[in-house]
């Protein structure tokens, strides 16, 4: 029971991190950056 539990919090923090983009490297990073305008980075 407590591997199901251990797995589903794995599995709830992998899954939304992709969705958001939390998972870049820093090449990735700096380009999302730099493509945004200023405006778009405030908001």
């Amino acid at each position: 029971m407590f591997n199901l539990f251990i797995i589903v919090g794995i599995i709830s923090i992998i899954i939304p991190g992709i969705f958001i983009g939390v998972w870049t490297d820093g090449q990735q990073q700096r380009a999302n950056f730099h493509s945004e305008t200023e405006e778009h980075r405030d908001f």
